[in-house]
C-alpha cells in the first residue's frame, strides 16, 4: 500500500509539468508536509490503524515499506526542476527537511510532567535504524529483501503510553536514524534530541537507540 507515495509526491511537486510551489520557503514546506504524511502512515500501518491491501502478503510489523517509498520520494525531489532558481545550498536543504520530517523527526511530541487530566508522566525517545545490508547490486542475494528490526520497533511503539508500577505514564516517542556517516556529521541526531534533553517540563528521562544487533545478541547502544 506504500507505492503511490512516490508518483503522488511527483505530481505535487509538477502538475502536469508546472509546479504550484513559486519558492524555496514554500518547497520546504511541502517537502515537510509530504515527509511527515509518509512517516505517520508507515506508523499508522504498523500500528494497525491503516490496512494492508487485500492480498496482501507482507506483515503490518514491516519497515520496509518507509525506506522503500522515502527512497523512491527522494528520487523525484533529486530530479525535481522548478519553475524558480534554487541554489546547490537550497537544494540540499530540501532533501535535510524531507530527510527529518520522513523520519519522525519532526513527530516528536512529549507531555508535560504533569498533564491537565492528572496524569504524571514520564518521557522516553526511542530511535531505530534504516534497513541496510542491501547486497551488491547486479550480484545474486537476497539483501533488497532485507528489513531492520529495530525500524520496525520505533515504527510500533511511537505514541505509546505505559502505566508504570508507580501509577506515572511512560509516553514513548520514536524516530528512525539513516546508516550513514554524513547525516551523523552534519548533526541530525543532536538536532533531533537536543531540545528534549534541555531542562523544562518536557525534558526526557531516558533516550534509547535500537540497533539491529547480531545472532543471537541484542545490542543497547
Amino acid at each position: 500500500g506504500s507505492d503511490a507515495f512516490g508518483p503522488d509526491f511527483a505530481q505535487r511537486l509538477c502538475a502536469d509539468g508546472k509546479t504550484d510551489i513559486a519558492n524555496h520557503e514554500q518547497a520546504v514546506e511541502v517537502v515537510k508536509v509530504e515527509g511527515a504524511k509518509l512517516w505517520r502512515a508507515a506508523v499508522d500501518r504498523v500500528q494497525g490503524r491503516r490496512a494492508s491491501p487485500a492480498g496482501s502478503t507482507v506483515p503490518a510489523s514491516d519497515d520496509r515499506m518507509l525506506y522503500w517509498a522515502r527512497v523512491e520520494m527522494t528520487k523525484a525531489l533529486r530530479q525535481w526542476d522548478p519553475d524558480f532558481d534554487m541554489t546547490a545550498e537550497q537544494r540540499e536543504e530540501l532533501q535535510w527537511q524531507f530527510e527529518r520530517a520522513s523520519r519522525g523527526q519532526y513527530d516528536i511530541a512529549l507531555p508535560e510532567g504533569n498533564a491537565a487530566n492528572g496524569k504524571k508522566y514520564r518521557r522516553m525517545l526511542v530511535s531505530g535504524f534504516d534497513v541496510f545490508t542491501l547486497g551488491v547490486p547486479g550480484t545474486p542475494n537476497t539483501g533488497l529483501r532485507n528489513g531492520n528490526p529495530s525500524g520496525a520497533t520505533a515504527l510500533a511503539v511511537d505514541g505509546k503510553e505505559v502505566t508504570l508500577t508507580d501509577g506515572t505514564v511512560l509516553r514513548i516517542e520514536s524516530y528512525v536514524l539513516p546508516v550513514s556517516y554524513d547525516p551523523f556529521n552534519k548533526g541530525m541526531q543532536e538536532d533531533t534530541i537536543g531540545p528534549w534533553f534541555m531542562p523544562g517540563p518536557k525534558r526526557v528521562d531516558a533516550s534509547i537507540t535500537i540497533s539491529q544487533g547480531g545472532a543471537n545478541q541484542f545490542w543497547l547502544e
